[in-house]
């Protein structure tokens, strides 16, 4: 009877913290679709006081973590951590800066092959994004970062990494047929066995940490001078 009853109060206490778990989960959601409506807000405000000739900087964390003023003066970052392609593809509609530009850089896709969507309807989203931005307007296009490492919360990374490679391949495909658009490939920072030197990321395997970012930016500076957009 005894057994019985330290069983019943272990299964009690095990769906307590399943219930406590799947309500944390939920809370974090809600957190993050918050964080995502609050900054679209923000940047929608600061669209209409962007100047014309900027250099618009869009996109999920990798663009929201880096310090762009370093690149250019003209630099305005309009980056939004863990945002999807769609995300971006809605905000940038209502942008009127877009059509002002000097150039635009734009840096997406992780998050969406992250949560499991196919390369190909990750690079349809994209072409949509490019079509908003006027054809003579020039434009920087980052490549997806492969994974280094298998971490908690992200995907195994072999497979992980072939559906980037696939979207990459698309991108510049894209890249080189629209004109005008330079493709970098993020993953040849270091040119270490095509992938980012593991010292030029944070632990997560992810995201680039001050010499990585450093390294990226001196090769955006070069791009943008070259274009004449100092």
């Amino acid at each position: 009877m005894k057994k019985l009853y330290k069983v019943g109060i272990a299964l009690f206490i095990l769906l307590a913290l399943a219930r406590l778990f799947v309500s944390a989960s939920k809370e974090v959601e809600r957190d993050g679709a918050g964080y995502h409506k609050t900054t679209t807000a923000h940047y929608n405000r600061l669209d209409g006081n962007i100047e014309p000739g900027a250099i618009l900087f869009i996109g999920s964390s990798s663009v929201a973590g880096m310090n762009v003023s370093d690149i250019t003066n003209r630099a305005v970052n309009l980056g939004i951590g863990g945002e999807k392609s769609d995300q971006t593809l809605a905000r940038m509609q209502a942008y009127q800066s877009v059509d002002q530009a000097a150039a635009v850089f734009l840096a997406i896709g992780f998050n969406d092959l992250k949560a499991g969507r196919d390369a190909g309807a990750v690079a349809a989203t994209i072409h949509q994004i490019l079509e908003l931005i006027p054809e003579g307007i020039p434009l920087v296009l980052s490549s997806v970062q492969v994974l280094l490492q298998k971490s908690a919360g992200l995907p195994e990374p072999e497979a992980f990494n072939h559906k980037v490679r696939a979207l990459n391949s698309t991108l510049a495909a894209m890249c080189e047929k629209r004109g005008l658009c330079t493709f970098v490939d993020i993953n040849r920072l270091g040119c270490v066995e095509g992938v980012v030197a593991k010292d030029l990321r944070e632990n997560d395997g992810i995201h680039l940490n001050f010499a990585g970012y450093n390294c990226f930016k001196n090769i955006l500076k070069t791009i943008f001078y070259e274009l004449n957009l100092k």
